[in-house]
């Protein structure tokens, strides 16, 4: 008997799903995450601040930011994506009423949860970390006996980062459909079903996670530098005035950052659906 074909994604209807099921429910994902988001807030605040001269000084050596605090601000605003995720996807999937006790909660389901967010995660950071440090480069000598400009492999380095990056995050948007069924409690669906039960569809899911998750964040961003340059300096502890105004001006970037994430997990739960069905809740 022949395999059922797996359907193809509606491209436009997810990508419009993704900000109708979003902004519908909003109240609800404010109402059970702002206990997070301010634990974000504090820790960010926290980190940026104690970082501030260590940062003006790597800058200022000519060297790049620290490699520890954006670690470490990863692995916050995941954890705290990651917890605020679960009882989000459960309200879209499930239509379950979230209360704040349940989004404050830490059961075994969440644990599960973040392990695998911070497994995708690692996923994608690790290879492009990987590809940053192969990148080649002149020495002093090399470039003072070039003659003329020559072709070589380093002109088509950006090239290979950007296919490598998408090809990354293309990828991961089928292995993500985990997340969603973990949320729920669908131990069914494993890796390997996640990737073979979204198998045809994958520039389908990269084009709606481009449009409707990252291109939110991106032109906000691309329209503040253009209309107000001052305030983006001041996320550059080489051209923040202070550490305050440091520290804030990053803290509001990764409160902005995680809660336009939460559009992500809106475009996870709706694909999930799609390919696998509605969920029941689980029942003890």
């Amino acid at each position: 008997m022949p395999p059922h074909p797996i359907p193809k994604l509606p491209v436009w209807k997810t990508i419009a799903d993704v900000y109708i099921v979003t902004a519908r429910h909003l109240g609800d994902l404010l109402r059970f995450s702002w206990p997070w988001l301010v634990v974000l807030i504090a820790v960010s605040m926290a980190l940026y601040s104690a970082y501030y001269q260590s940062e003006r000084a790597l800058l200022a050596a000519g060297g790049t930011s620290s490699n520890l605090l954006w670690a470490l601000m990863l692995a916050t605003s995941t954890l705290i994506g990651a917890l605020i995720a679960v009882p989000w996807h459960r309200r879209i999937l499930l239509n379950e009423p979230q209360t704040l006790s349940q989004g404050l909660s830490l059961d075994a389901r969440k644990v599960v949860y973040v392990v695998k967010a911070m497994a995708i995660s690692a996923s994608l950071v690790l290879p492009l970390i990987a590809l940053m440090w192969a990148i080649p480069s002149e020495t002093a000598g090399e470039a003072a006996t070039k003659v003329e400009p020559e072709f070589s492999v380093f002109d088509l380095w950006p090239l290979i980062f950007f296919i490598t990056f998408f090809a990354v995050i293309f990828a991961l948007n089928r292995v993500s459909l985990i997340l969603p069924a973990t949320a729920v409690e669908n131990r069914s669906v494993t890796l390997a079903r996640a990737w073979r039960g979204s198998r045809g569809n994958t520039l389908r899911l990269g084009f709606v996670s481009i449009i409707a998750t990252f291109l939110p964040i991106i032109v906000p961003v691309q329209l503040i530098q253009l209309v107000a340059p001052a305030l983006v300096s001041t996320l550059d502890a080489n051209t923040a005035p202070n550490a305050l105004s440091f520290a804030t001006a990053n803290t509001i970037s990764e409160l902005f950052t995680i809660l336009f994430g939460m559009l992500f997990v809106t475009f996870l739960s709706l694909s999930y659906r799609h390919f696998f069905g509605q969920p029941e809740a689980a029942h003890d």
